[in-house]
């Protein structure tokens, strides 16, 4: 009976990055959990809680005392909680008078407000601190892993200064940015410009350039624009134009739309237009209104649409905004009226557009309304297809499930829906799930394949190219984002390359029977097997398509093109077997 020879070393950094990826990231459950949903950029305090540092080793049965003692829900932060003291607390009510008085137990070293830390690296536009709304949504926390590239968002609005043209400028902070065709339904051209504002506005809080040192910041700033023009200079337009300009984006390979405008009446024109959006898997983002009162316009009350409801700084919904049973999430909107946020200016959302009534010339202005609110959703589903979940249903699972309350809110209402948007959660939550199981299943198929040769075989050699090619196939370098943070081809390298079809193809055709499946292992394997030195390798390719491939199969984040259902889940199984016993070959006979 032979033995498994392995590089120790590999195994070890190997074996290191996926416990990273599996259990550093894993899920904690409890307030731990809370707390780490929350935890975007922003030096503000967390409502409802504070952080209480007991003496070093506080048992958990001294805290279930302090607990009831204190009336408050009281656990440990994490799992070294037991020893290093540090436990959060969840109230009702006024937290400075519990700090007070929790201050006054001599076993209590430190009691204060649980505090959010702001990440080290902000974009250099200038007047990025006037954007509040971006640090509301965790815009700095969701650049870690996501920029949207790949994406094509569509905004069917009153068009966007993008080109400079007969009298229409492009606005400065757009240089640059990435557009693809739209067409203009008002005037019936393929040049989509704008002539009001409305659209550049919601266009720049998607994708206006970023970290270029002019003006201000967008969310999801390397996703694609695509402009389409259906309201006029007036700021209105007909519904047989928002009918066809939904069929024209959906049909044009727009992966999502924004629909920042919207009536009272119903129209079953654009609802079938709507309807043929998701059928082809587009997701569809609208304002609720700015009526203030209940009553969600159309389109966002239209089944199947994202409706969106807007807030001010503090988290409350704003005056103006419309809402009702349809609203499933809300983003800032902002209000003009107030100045939360206590940078000296009123509270709305500022980007570059045009001045109204003159598209000769840019400005940066703020406005306010739901048709403001829209756009960050759109963009931060956006970001979270970007990194690989591009199945609808599955991209608003996560940004449902990672929205924070919003003010006053216990659970889902007709206000906020799930919550406030949290493009630098639901970011987070999404890489986490695709990480964690994608390690999970490669760590699984090599103890699999090493436990074969164990027992079966003569010594089998894993080299240190066995393992990175696994782990690049299989999951991807996922920890570049710490490394090297501001690198711009990162997007890619943190994507297992078998997912890089995603910003080749695009999320609406990167789940192909092609891509996702063994015919490249299979086809490498022809010129390489026998190559000696090159089978490790090439067993590190294979054994990562296997995992990659299984994990596809049991997960909603993407669906297979063509392949719908239970026969998409076969071709995947199937190829994933194939690849295994490709790299269960070329290790046998690297082995011999």
């Amino acid at each position: 009976m032979g033995a498994l020879v392995i590089d120790r070393r590999a195994l070890c950094i190997f074996a290191l990055i996926l416990f990273v990826g599996c259990g550093g990231y894993g899920e904690n459950g409890g307030l731990e959990e809370v707390v780490a949903q929350r935890g975007h950029p922003g030096a503000v305090k967390v409502p409802g809680f504070i952080v209480v540092d007991f003496v070093d080793g506080t048992s958990e049965s001294e805290l279930e005392a302090w607990q009831e003692k204190w009336g408050v829900n009281l656990e440990f932060n994490s799992k070294v909680g037991h020893k290093s003291g540090v436990a959060v607390a969840q109230f009702d009510g006024d937290k400075w008078s519990l700090i007070d008085r929790v201050r006054g137990y001599s076993n209590v070293e430190a009691a204060e407000p649980l505090y959010l830390y702001e990440h080290a690296w902000q974009p250099n536009d200038p007047s990025w601190h006037h954007q509040w709304n971006m640090k509301k949504v965790g815009a700095a926390a969701a650049w870690e892993r996501s920029t949207g590239r790949g994406v094509v968002v569509a905004v069917i609005d009153t068009g966007i200064a993008y080109a400079d043209h007969e009298g229409f400028r492009q606005v400065e902070d757009l240089v640059g940015a990435r557009i693809v065709p739209g067409w203009d339904f008002v005037n019936g051209r393929r040049l989509a410009l704008d002539d009001h504002g409305h659209g550049t506005h919601v266009a720049g809080t998607i994708a206006q350039r970023t970290n270029n040192r002019i003006g201000v910041a967008g969310l999801a700033h390397n996703s694609s624009l695509m402009p389409i023009k259906v309201l006029s200079a007036s700021g209105t337009g007909t519904s047989a134009d928002i009918a066809d300009a939904i069929r024209f984006a959906t049909d044009n390979g727009a992966h999502v739309i924004n629909l920042s405008l919207g009536g009272r009446v119903p129209s079953g024109v654009i609802a079938r237009a709507v309807a043929h959006a998701r059928r082809k898997g587009v997701l569809v983002v609208a304002a609720a209104g700015n009526s203030g009162r209940r009553g969600v316009s159309y389109p966002a009350a239209f089944p199947g649409v994202m409706a969106v409801s807007a807030t001010r700084f503090d988290d409350a919904l704003a005056f103006y905004s419309s809402y009702g049973p349809q609203v499933v999430l809300a983003a800032p909107g902002g209000d003009m009226t107030v100045d939360q946020s206590g940078d000296g200016k009123p509270d709305g959302i500022l980007q570059n557009t045009i001045a109204r009534g003159n598209p000769g010339r840019d400005v940066y202005e703020r406005y306010q309304g739901t048709s403001m609110a829209t756009p960050h959703v759109a963009a931060s589903a956006a970001l979270v297809m970007s990194i690989g979940f591009t199945e609808p249903l599955a991209v608003k699972r996560v940004l449902f499930d990672t929205a924070r309350p919003g003010s006053g809110q216990t659970k889902r209402d007709e206000r906020y829906g799930h919550g406030v948007v949290d493009a630098g959660a639901a970011v987070f939550r999404a890489w986490r799930e695709l990480v964690v199981g994608r390690a999970s299943w490669l760590m699984g198929f090599v103890v699999l394949l090493a436990l074969v040769f164990r027992r079966r075989l003569p010594p089998l050699r894993l080299t240190p190219a066995f393992f990175g090619l696994a782990l690049l196939t299989g999951v991807g370098l996922f920890f570049l984002p710490w490394l090297l943070p501001r690198f711009e081809g990162r997007e890619l390298l943190t994507l297992p390359w078998m997912e890089w079809g995603l910003l080749v193809f695009g999320p609406g055709r990167h789940a192909n029977p092609l891509t996702w499946s063994a015919i490249i292992p299979l086809a490498l394997s022809v010129p390489l097997f026998m190559w000696r030195r090159a089978r490790s390798a090439l067993a590190g390719i294979s054994i990562g398509a296997a995992s990659f491939l299984f994990h596809a199969s049991f997960s909603d984040h993407a669906s297979l093109l063509w392949l719908p259902g239970p026969l998409g889940t076969a071709w995947l199984v199937g190829n994933g077997a194939l690849a295994f016993l490709l790299a269960f070959a070329l290790t046998r006979k690297e082995a011999r």
